[in-house]
């Protein structure tokens, strides 16, 4: 299995584990259901956005370096416009808590960006050592 791939698989099961643990919260009656769908629909934006970068990552890191820069910061930027269109749309077409989706989707995100930034933390010991 390859370090991409491994990345990919931990980031799904930690989605669907956070997910679970969601529904369990909400089952419990822990939570309601206007934070149970904020959260919920906040972490699958954000595990979208991941597994987009995982693909565009995984696409440019065998390009020479022009081609890789541009794939990694050009997908940034669209990923970066495919959530806020994304947040912009749920907040208009869903009700929920807004205050707990802007939470969720922050936390969410720089969750699953700091697993982006430690891969190819990795890769990059990998690229020097060799």
């Amino acid at each position: 299995m390859t370090a991409n791939n491994r990345l990919l698989r931990i980031g799904l099961v930690l989605g669907i584990t956070f997910e679970a643990l969601l529904y369990l919260l909400f089952i419990l009656s822990t939570i309601d259901e206007a934070i149970f769908k904020s959260a919920s629909t906040a972490l699958l934006i954000t595990l979208v956005n991941f597994v987009v970068g995982n693909i565009l990552l995984k696409y440019g890191l065998p390009k020479p370096d022009k081609v890789f820069l541009t794939v990694v910061f050009g997908g940034m930027v669209l990923r970066l416009f495919l959530v806020l269109i994304s947040i912009i749309i749920s907040i208009k077409l869903l009700k929920m808590s807004q205050d707990s989706f802007i939470f969720a989707i922050f936390t969410f995100y720089i969750f699953f960006l700091t697993l982006e930034i430690i891969d190819l933390a990795k890769r990059e010991v990998k690229v020097l050592i060799k």
